[in-house]
């Protein structure tokens, strides 16, 4: 019997996927934190620039995760949708499943 070996390639092209979901998900937590610290404060004593600050560490991280391209066939992997930090099940383009190693 013939034992399979695991496609190394894939294997670490997914945990690099799923860290940049993981590093979209902080960005989006770090987003909302900024937001209500500057909500709740006390007018006039907060300062946008942590708000500022975490819309842009959300932008580049979340298009960082969107720009993952399939370790298979190179096409973008996700597609912006209302799902969007959601892991996509497989790649639109070539139906590449999701962990396939």
């Amino acid at each position: 019997m013939k034992k399979i070996r695991p496609n190394l390639k894939y294997r670490d092209a997914w945990e690099a996927y799923d860290r940049r979901w993981v590093l979209a998900w902080v960005g989006t937590a770090a987003f909302a934190l900024a937001f209500l610290f500057t909500v709740a404060g006390a007018r006039g004593e907060t300062s946008p620039l942590p708000l500022i600050g975490a819309v842009l560490l959300f932008f580049v991280l979340y298009l960082r995760f969107m720009l993952w391209r399939c370790p298979r066939c190179g096409h973008i992997f996700s597609i912006p949708g209302i799902k969007s930090l959601a892991r996509g099940s497989e790649c639109q383009s070539c139906h590449l499943p999701r962990l396939k190693v």
